[in-house]
């Protein structure tokens, strides 16, 4: 038991890589084939966002509050792109889309690294923490390209219900939390 009263499940940090990330989403970095496009004194590789409302583009801080949480999330409208700032190593937890309403099983649930130099775009679906987690004192910064009427249905309803977004709370379902081993 953790001090919340509730049973901890650890998760493995890994590493960010283009191939252990690829159930999830895929990295925002420089790719391994060849440019998607070519200019004077630059290169550049697609990624596979979509969305069916228009995107919006925000600046998101997340405060180091500790490597412990218990709710995921998913957007089944909008693939969600995050653009690391700054530089600040931070860790995130994912999981594979699931059939239905059914969340996660607890041990499906995955942990990456983020160096702040490399972003990711997560699979329409992917569950995921609701938040980065800094590992230093000092906060992550990041771009959160999202779409319009995922995120207005969020402000406008901070509790549910909704209808492009689902979450599930483990310390309500289950009686545990998530912990981050770096």
């Amino acid at each position: 038991m953790g001090d919340t009263g509730l049973t901890s499940v650890r998760l493995q940090v890994e590493p960010l890589t283009a191939e252990g990330f690829e159930p999830f989403g895929e990295l925002l970095a420089a790719g391994n084939g060849a440019p998607d496009f070519t200019g004077i004194n630059s290169v550049g590789w697609r990624s596979q966002f979509a969305s069916d409302s228009p995107p919006e583009v925000m600046f998101y801080r997340s405060q180091a509050a500790g490597l412990r949480f218990h709710m995921l999330e998913r957007h089944h409208h909008v693939t969600q792109a995050f653009v690391p700032l700054g530089g600040v190593q931070s860790v995130i937890a994912v999981a594979e889309p699931t059939v239905g309403d059914a969340p996660p099983a607890p041990e499906d649930v995955r942990a990456f690294l983020l160096d702040g130099r490399a972003g990711y775009v997560l699979h329409a679906g992917t569950w995921h923490c609701l938040d980065r987690f800094p590992l230093s004192d000092d906060p992550a910064d990041v771009v959160i390209i999202t779409d319009q009427a995922t995120q207005a249905e969020l402000e406008a309803h901070p509790q549910g219900p909704w209808t492009r977004t689902e979450a599930v709370d483990y310390a309500d379902r289950l009686g545990i939390e998530f912990e981050f081993r770096p």
